[in-house]
């Protein structure tokens, strides 16, 4: 595989890589060396991925551009998502050794902030232990959360949601925090996780909920957590850094939406 450049990118530092892996093996994770002062950068590098005849076109490639900083953080700047079934590689009439030369255009969505009304904050941490299978989900507190109807107390609890494929696996709820838009919720909750190979198409699903008591409880938002086919963002980054770092327990903040 090899990369070529790209062109016009929004970069704000002058300083760009590209990453690539192939999915759903988060440890194939390779990447292009630094290039300085262009929004044009040419890279011209070739990786080899190794991958069985009978996984091939299960697989998908997945390259990054990141712009980065005088601190040396790497900033996502958009995707590229190509699905090596759609390359015709395997086809009864390919010809064998043949390169492709493949042009797509950046997914910027990573990028756009998000411009939808404030309905206040989660900090969220998971750990992932492969040998047990275990996901667990800390739901710590919120701020500033949102009241969906105002004249009622500003009661909250969270619900997380296991995902396979959009169905619920399991859910869990929190206890109900009364009159505070701040909860400090500090609860901890614990699935079985499909193994290594499923991963790719599960996610975290955590909700928030304004108990009303009499009246049905209404949804304020909700934070969704998981690789590139559910999530975008923080939220996508903090499921490649819990997968990449198994055992250790990774807390990011994310906006409900």
């Amino acid at each position: 595989m090899c990369v070529y450049s790209y062109a016009h990118l929004p970069c704000s530092h002058a300083e760009v890589l590209c990453t690539l892996v192939l999915l759903p093996d988060l440890r194939s994770q390779v990447r292009t060396s630094f290039k300085k002062k262009t929004c044009n950068p040419k890279f011209d590098e070739t990786f080899v991925f190794q991958v069985p005849v009978k996984d091939f076109e299960e697989r998908i490639l997945k390259l990054t551009a990141c712009d980065v900083d005088r601190l040396r953080r790497h900033n996502v700047i958009g995707h590229v998502i190509y699905p090596l079934k759609t390359s015709g590689v395997l086809a009864d009439n390919a010809e064998c050794g043949k390169k492709i030369t493949v042009i797509r255009d950046l997914d910027l969505d990573d990028c756009i902030e998000n411009s939808s009304e404030d309905k206040g904050e989660l900090l969220i941490s998971m750990t992932y232990n492969a040998g047990t299978e275990r996901l667990n989900v800390g739901v710590y507190e919120g701020r500033n959360i949102k009241k969906i109807v105002e004249s009622k107390n500003a009661n909250f609890y969270a619900k997380v949601a296991l995902m396979k494929n959009h169905c619920i696996v399991k859910s869990k709820r929190t206890d109900t925090i009364k009159d505070d838009r701040n909860p400090k919720f500090n609860e901890s909750l614990s699935f079985k996780q499909p193994n290594e190979n499923s991963l790719m198409n599960v996610c975290i699903v955590v909700s928030i909920f304004q108990n009303l008591h009499a009246q049905r409880d209404k949804m304020v938002g909700r934070v969704v957590i998981g690789p590139y086919m559910f999530a975008r963002g923080k939220e996508l980054e903090h499921w490649n850094e819990v997968m990449t770092k198994p055992l250790e327990n990774i807390t990011y903040w994310h906006n409900i939406t």
